[in-house]
């Protein structure tokens, strides 16, 4: 019997079947971190989500990892046969053993990978610790969910159950989207996930109900105050931030949910676009525009600034 060939077509074996599980495992993280992208703000908004993508992460990662362990394993095993002649071995056993004392003729790191990787409970708490670091860094990296969100409002969520609260309560994400807020007004970045352009802005009075024929004189004045002030403060600082003029800004008030008081969108066309109105809104919520960090924080701030000089000085 040929003991270095039969233990190297077993290791090659399992080292394949490993690949092609390892393989499986990539493209069932990368589907779902595409997933997860797809559905950012409403992953960031919410702790419990936040919390439930970033464990269903971990365990993909750490998923990888362990299949990337197990490889190789079999690769230094498959290594040490080949350098192991089997003339002096009665028995596979034997043989066997030395090929295994054939991983400390190798180096420190390999050594070590070959011990964690073949011990039943260490491959598994190495594993999944990897995991939980590579995950979280791929989330972070990736801007995927909140980590703030997690760790603090998620456990106080969870502590007080579905309890109502009469208070809005925003995510952190949302928090930064805010331009403006006082007793009369809100103005902020659209909230959801994929805004219709880069500047859609939201203003919302205080104190509306959820039908548009029901806004008193008050609600009018605060809105023919302010929406003036942000269409030009939308055209200075829209055009810093994309390089691109502002041709028109449409004013729309859809409020088909129930669940939001009276507002209105506040949504740029810039230049070089051919789209015009209800086509333009159209055509772009089918692209699904997603905003990065540095874009938000230069529009709320430099918006806010706009607004802020604007306002009369009290004396």
């Amino acid at each position: 019997m040929d003991f270095q060939s039969t233990l190297l077509n077993y290791f090659v074996q399992q080292g394949v079947s490993h690949g092609a599980m390892l393989f499986a495992a990539v493209i069932a993280t990368f589907y779902f971190f595409n997933i997860v992208s797809k559905r950012r703000e409403e992953t960031r908004k919410s702790g419990r989500r936040g919390l439930s993508v970033a464990i269903f992460s971990w365990l993909l990662v750490g998923g990888c990892i362990f299949m990337l362990g197990r490889i190789a394993v079999y690769g230094m095993l498959s290594q040490s046969t080949i350098y192991t002649a089997p003339e002096a071995y009665q028995k596979l056993s034997a043989y066997y053993e030395n090929v295994q004392r054939g991983i400390q003729n190798m180096t420190r790191l390999h050594q070590l990978v070959y011990q964690i990787y073949t011990d039943g409970f260490a491959k598994w708490i190495a594993s999944m610790l990897l995991g939980l670091l590579f995950g979280s860094w791929l989330l972070w990296t990736l801007d995927l969910i909140d980590f703030k969100e997690i760790f603090y409002n998620c456990p106080r969520d969870l502590g007080k159950g579905h309890e109502p609260s009469q208070e809005v309560q925003y995510s952190e994400e949302e928090k930064k989207r805010i331009i403006w807020k006082d007793k009369d007004v809100q103005i902020n970045l659209f909230f959801g996930d994929y805004p219709y352009a880069l500047g859609h802005i939201v203003v919302q009075p205080t104190n509306c109900e959820e039908d548009l024929s029901k806004l008193t004189e008050k609600h009018w004045e605060i809105l023919s105050k302010w929406i003036p002030q942000l269409a030009i403060a939308m055209r200075k600082v829209l055009k810093e931030v994309s390089g691109r003029e502002v041709k028109k800004i449409y004013l729309c008030s859809f409020n088909e949910s129930t669940d939001y008081p009276v507002h209105f969108h506040l949504v740029p066309r810039y230049e070089r676009e051919t789209l015009r109105g209800d086509g333009l809104l159209s055509h772009r919520a089918q692209e699904k525009l997603m905003i990065s960090r540095q874009q938000r924080d230069k529009i709320v701030n430099a918006i806010k600034k706009e607004l802020e000089s604007k306002q009369p000085t009290q004396q």
